[in-house]
């Protein structure tokens, strides 16, 4: 998860070429805007999600919230939602009501999801639970993680998460936050002299024990693209049709988020219904890629963290460069 990326709308790929084993959902500052080159401003704010592509058939994006909220459904044994927030920092034109709307933001999100799925809540929440002063954005915080049951997990040690650039102030504004304590291991790592940034990076593990369908279907099963020149599209049609006719028959206020959702489905699901079936034409048995020794995967990884850090000190040719050697 990736907070302040800074990025416009426009530059939304950046992410997914500097990261492309992966998926990204990003949002911008600037995604419900749009104004002329000459009358663009700095980039700030925005945040993001990425997931490996290996694991896109257990991750559903949601469009919940603003530019500064994102989050995704991941279908698990026991689901999680995974929500990234940017809360407004104090000064910069941000006043109290613009942190609390945020926060309501997510309140609604939360209301949404909470009887259903673990909430696990991450981000730069530009507030803390450690200090003792009057600021109005710890109080509110605070305020809005008791209401929700939100706490942190037992694992999470009092340390600083943000450093100012004057050298002198920091501050643990960083978390992640849960209704249900599901963290196996919490760490801030441990700031490096090629880290830019003010603040320091957060991991957590957490278990994720798959459901059986989803097993089976990601195990076994390939989904393929549908074949409209064999399918009876009068059929699809009449099937298609009732279906609508007896959800919209039900359609209230109140259900109509869950409508939406289900609507892409209903459609997938009748057309796959009239997919002519295949005899098995008998399966072969893959041959499984080659297995590294323990040994050599850990050398890889480290001349790979390596070159990561040698390319984040600006890629020094001297040979007596510590990240060169």
């Amino acid at each position: 998860m990736l907070q302040e990326h800074w990025l416009h709308s426009r530059d939304k790929y950046r992410i997914h070429d500097d990261f492309n084993l992966f998926n990204s959902y990003t949002k911008c500052f600037d995604d419900d805007k749009f104004d002329i080159p000459i009358q663009r401003s700095r980039g700030h704010a925005g945040v993001s999600i990425m997931y490996r592509k290996t694991l896109q058939t257990i991750i559903k994006e949601i469009p919940d919230g603003g530019n500064r909220i994102i989050g995704v459904l991941i279908k698990l044994a026991k689901p999680i939602l995974l929500l990234c927030v940017y809360l407004p920092t104090r000064g910069n034109g941000y006043s109290r009501d613009d942190y609390q709307a945020i926060l309501d933001e997510l309140s609604e999100i939360i209301q949404k999801y909470n009887d259903s799925y673990t909430i696990i809540l991450g981000g730069d929440m530009n507030a803390s639970f450690h200090r003792n002063s009057s600021n109005t954005r710890d109080i509110d915080f605070k305020l809005f993680a008791n209401e929700h049951n939100l706490s942190l997990p037992k694992l999470c040690k009092e340390q600083d998460t943000f450093f100012h650039f004057n050298g002198k102030d920091s501050s643990q504004i960083d978390y992640f936050i849960l209704n249900t304590d599901i963290v196996t291991s919490y760490n801030v790592l441990t700031r490096e002299l090629c880290n830019t940034s003010t603040h320091d990076p957060i991991t957590i593990t957490v278990p994720m024990e798959k459901s059986i369908d989803e097993s089976t279907n990601s195990d076994n099963k390939c989904v393929r693209k549908i074949d409209w020149n064999k399918i009876d599209t009068n059929e699809y049609e009449r099937k298609l049709s009732h279906k609508l006719d007896s959800e919209l028959q039900n359609l209230d206020l109140e259900s109509l988020d869950n409508f939406i959702d289900n609507l892409c489905e209903i459609v997938t699901d009748t057309a796959r219904e009239l997919v002519p079936s295949k005899q098995n034409s008998g399966s072969r048995t893959r041959r499984k890629g080659r297995v590294w020794p323990p040994h050599i995967v850990d050398i890889i990884r480290k001349e790979k963290h390596c070159f990561w850090k040698w390319k984040q000190a600006g890629q020094p040719k001297s040979k007596d460069n510590k990240y060169f050697k």
